[in-house]
């Protein structure tokens, strides 16, 4: 896996090229159903790393006629929110390896997590918008 050539998708089976613009991004997933949210962001449900199938977000810079530079994965906090938190960076660490970089534990004792492979940089972490949400970003410079 080449993760900093394209990201892997294990369902649907496909490997999204990282620059690839919003229209060739649009007819390569066309039988799946992707749902536009707004111009330059587009929702589908993926399955990577192992990892539950899920809403994924697609977004692209700039957000008219842009190229693919940022695939999120988001969800609510599990009940126990440290052991939800624990088995994605497993699953993180199985298929990226170690961290690059750890950020100090918070009150929550979950701490965060940065990738640098290559162009891409992963972040797994906590943030706040209106509630709290555990959050997995892939992000490169549009090519």
């Amino acid at each position: 896996m080449d993760i900093a050539r394209a990201f892997p998708l294990e369902v649907p089976r496909l490997d999204v090229p990282w620059g690839l613009t919003e229209q060739a991004f649009l007819d390569l997933v066309r039988h799946y159903r992707p749902q536009k949210i707004t111009n330059g962001h587009y929702e589908m449900r993926c399955k990577f790393f192992g990892l539950p199938e899920s809403p994924v977000h697609f977004h692209f810079e700039p957000r008219t006629n842009g190229r693919l530079s940022q695939i999120e994965f988001f969800r609510k906090p599990q009940r126990q929110k440290k052991k939800g938190f624990d088995e994605v960076q497993r699953w993180l660490e199985k298929y990226l390896g170690a961290p690059t970089q750890r950020d100090e534990a918070r009150g929550d004792d979950v701490q965060p997590a940065h990738w640098q492979v290559g162009k891409v940089s992963v972040a797994h972490k906590y943030y706040y918008h209106g509630t709290h949400y555990e959050k997995v970003l892939f992000s490169t410079r549009a090519a």
